[in-house]
């Protein structure tokens, strides 16, 4: 198995993310992100998931660009409580 990094010493964000990765990226809890998914989970045989970076971007991008509905708003909200 591939030895990871801390984030902080990664000089950008990895192109596919396991779940810590993905959660820290959009600055919420992993359990939060199980929660909501906000993107579609890439299996790469039979173990191994990761989310593309794209994806939580265009969800993240959708937060910013949308008047955002009543569950986005809850949830930023919860994100912010914890």
């Amino acid at each position: 198995m591939a030895k990871k990094l801390p984030l902080e010493k990664l000089p950008d964000w990895p192109l596919l993310m396991d779940i810590n990765e993905a959660a820290r990226y959009l600055g919420m809890s992993p359990a939060m992100f199980r929660k909501h998914q906000p993107a579609e989970p890439l299996h790469i045989g039979n173990k191994t998931v990761r989310y593309h970076i794209d994806d939580l971007k265009r969800w993240a991008s959708m937060l910013k660009l949308k008047e955002p509905k009543s569950y986005n708003r809850d949830l930023i909200d919860r994100m912010y409580d914890d």
